[in-house]
């Protein structure tokens, strides 16, 4: 064996150290395509009654497409930077209780973005208070990284631990339905532009 060789199956083995779990890594996979594409949905719902009496089937299938599609890969790259953070940062941080805290990681950023799209006139008209607005983001997300660490050990920390875990397993199954349906949005989207 070589020296690359060496070097590139040390550096395999030091990424899989550094990644959690393949079952936390799958869960919060689920969860952020929950959170996604509960809020696609719900923006889908909003504009798809104007649809439906303007478009014929094939018309519509091809419209909705495109929003699970992107719903799919919005859901991808959320996913892949939370696990990017974890294999970048101290072990400690972030690979410690992976799937809670991923979890619970996403969901304040999903919270958020629901708040900036409904006010998102008034973020552009106070946008000097915008450092404002990212110290208090940045700070709700330190905030459970902070108590899952303090009280992980607890016997109260440990329920609500298994308590989440056991929603994430939950959740799961119907985030792979949603991955289903993206999977025939992009299909339809390649059967129809080539």
């Amino acid at each position: 064996m070589g020296q690359g060789e060496a070097r590139s199956s040390v550096s395999r083995a030091a990424l899989r150290d550094r990644l959690p779990a393949s079952e936390d890594l799958r869960l919060v996979f689920g969860w952020c395509a929950f959170l996604i594409h509960a809020w696609a949905l719900f923006n889908l719902l909003d504009v798809l009654p104007s649809w439906i009496l303007r478009l014929g089937i094939y018309e519509l299938a091809g419209t909705i497409a495109y929003p699970l599609a992107f719903a799919l890969l919005e859901s991808l790259l959320v996913w892949a930077i939370v696990t990017l953070a974890a294999v970048l940062l101290p072990a400690n941080w972030l690979k410690v209780n992976f799937a809670v805290q991923a979890s619970l990681l996403v969901l304040i950023t999903a919270l958020w973005s629901v708040v900036i799209h409904i006010n998102y006139e008034a973020f552009l008209q106070y946008r000097k208070y915008f450092v404002a607005f990212a110290s208090i983001y940045l700070l709700t997300l330190l905030l459970p990284h902070l108590l899952i660490q303090r009280y992980s050990k607890a016997k109260r920390g440990k329920k609500f631990m298994a308590a989440m875990r056991s929603v994430l397993q939950r959740i799961e199954v119907l985030s792979f339905l949603y991955i289903f349906f993206d999977i025939l949005g992009v299909l339809i989207i390649l059967i129809r532009n080539f």
